[in-house]
């Protein structure tokens, strides 16, 4: 399937002007440290022995094999990526978007980034972004994602779906580029009606289990400066309703601003998750515990990937490098733990 050009930049706010608004939050971030407040708790049960679930939660990619500066080693990282993980034990990887960096290069991207995913020794599940939606034709592209990725929740044809990874644990994947249109445009996360209903409905049918929501944008607007690529806040005020009418949502995973943070969003903690692309190359392994008086535990923790000096040298030494420390400085709550259930206030801790 040939995929015609896509625009890659909201109408009137340049990537320019993003790493302009990095550069300024980066300085503003180093003179004055901002509080982020989530409802965590200090202490964990010391009878949790080995986790009952272990993960690895990466995001935003953007993988690509077009030679540019902006993500000189976007199809180096993934390679290394999947090395680095099939040396850990763990029960699934979750890729929360922006999987690709041009829409456009989709055809050709495809099979070189499954490649690498093959070669995984665990399953995975992935997201849709807006780097990988954006664009007129919505339908046909998710669908040529949907039919090539190949991974264990999208390749069911359904841009937003759920999996149970282990008896009483459910994740639930939304596309938060569903506008309910055949076109996707901008940075701003959508999510439709008739997603929203499906939530409810499967929220509904799995009360009883521990359940994770996945997405690509995150539902809160960290820093001030970020409302070009905020949530649509309609939609952001409906999920909300929702999932507070469900507390068994208590932990979320989302991407999309390239740095890390936790915040709290209804009854759940949300980890927004660092960007793989940038230098460093971040990510988070989340271990989940339970206790002996049935509590559970999630722990999580920041890696960095070990490229080899060649592989990562022009992200060190250029403008990709300068933009990876800058939102290394807005990144927070890199490592903590939180009790799921069972508890209705604390502190984050380890931050």
């Amino acid at each position: 399937m040939t995929l015609s050009a896509y625009p890659c930049s909201p109408i009137g706010y340049s990537r320019r002007d993003f790493l302009n608004d990095v550069g300024r939050a980066a300085l503003l971030a180093t003179l004055s440290p901002l509080a982020h407040p989530a409802k965590a708790w200090a202490h964990a049960a010391s009878d949790t022995g080995a986790p009952v679930l272990r993960f690895a939660h990466l995001t935003d990619l953007h993988f690509t094999t077009r030679a540019q500066n902006r993500y000189p080693t976007s199809h180096q990282h993934i390679v290394r990526a999947v090395g680095t993980l099939n040396q850990e034990s763990l029960d699934f990887v979750l890729f929360t978007g922006d999987m690709f960096h041009f829409p456009e290069d989709l055809d050709g991207d495809l099979p070189a980034l499954t490649d690498a995913l093959k070669q995984l020794n665990c399953p995975y599940y992935c997201l849709i972004g807006n780097h990988d939606a954006e664009g007129p034709q919505l339908k046909r592209r998710k669908l040529t994602l949907m039919e090539n990725l190949g991974d264990q929740g999208l390749a069911h044809g359904r841009s937003f779906y759920s999996f149970s990874p282990r008896p009483g644990f459910r994740f639930i994947a939304l596309d938060t580029t569903d506008t309910g249109e055949d076109s996707y445009t901008g940075w701003t996360g959508h999510v439709s009606d008739q997603q929203l209903n499906w939530l409810q409905d499967t929220l509904k049918a799995y009360r009883e289990e521990k359940v994770f929501l996945a997405l690509h944008h995150p539902p809160i607007t960290p820093y001030p400066f970020l409302e070009k690529l905020r949530f649509e806040p309609k939609t952001a005020s409906h999920l909300e309703y929702i999932l507070r009418a469900h507390p068994q949502v208590q932990l979320a995973f989302a991407g999309h601003y390239h740095f890390g943070g936790w915040n709290s969003f209804a009854h759940a903690q949300l980890l927004i998750g660092p960007s793989l692309v940038e230098h460093p190359h971040p990510y988070r392994i989340v271990e989940l515990f339970e206790a002996s008086n049935a509590q559970t535990w999630a722990r999580f923790s920041w890696h960095t990937l070990n490229l080899h000096p060649e592989d990562d040298e022009r992200c060190v030494w250029s403008l990709a490098g300068l933009r990876g420390h800058g939102l290394q400085g807005l990144s927070y709550g890199r490592q903590g733990q939180v009790l799921l259930h069972g508890a209705s206030e604390g502190r984050p801790v380890n931050v």
